[in-house]
């Protein structure tokens, strides 16, 4: 199962990389600087991974496992520069979310992101991500880059 997992989420990580929106994002955070001036520079471009986990039925359970043994396995990715979590509710403007946690990590690049997760280290994290949203439904990933503008 471990393999499986690994192998689409490698999968999935290539179809991203090698099928990314880099031109656009570029395209933006340039436009971004040059109507300003020069005012606002371009910085800190990174890329992120966002996870998202929906709310599951033994809070309790999952919140014990993800300080316990998740975030362990997830800070020993190579090239993690940062990693937060959301802290209390996860609220929307209108109504319940039905969202219990939201982690973002940082890399320097998407390349960092793909070289993390082909590492034993990536490989665990990924399983026990299954072990924590088991189902397609429990969670939701989004890799991109970012800039700071």
């Amino acid at each position: 199962m471990v393999q499986r997992f690994a192998g689409l989420l490698k999968n999935h990580l290539s179809l991203f990389y090698f099928q990314p929106n880099s031109e656009h994002e570029s395209l933006v955070c340039k436009r971004i600087s040059s109507a300003n001036a020069g005012n606002v520079l371009r910085k800190n471009i990174m890329a992120r991974m966002l996870v998202i986990y929906k709310t599951p039925k033994d809070v309790a359970a999952f919140d014990r496992h993800y300080s316990e043994t998740h975030i362990p396995l997830a800070k020993k990715l190579p090239g993690l520069r940062k990693y937060e979590i959301s802290q209390g509710p996860v609220m929307r403007t209108a109504g319940v979310s039905g969202v219990h946690l939201i982690a973002t990590l940082h890399f320097d690049d998407m390349d960092a992101i793909r070289r993390a997760f082909a590492s034993p280290e990536g490989l665990a994290a990924a399983a026990d991500r299954k072990v924590l949203a088991p189902g397609e439904a429990d969670s939701q990933m989004f890799l991109f880059d970012s800039c700071e503008v």
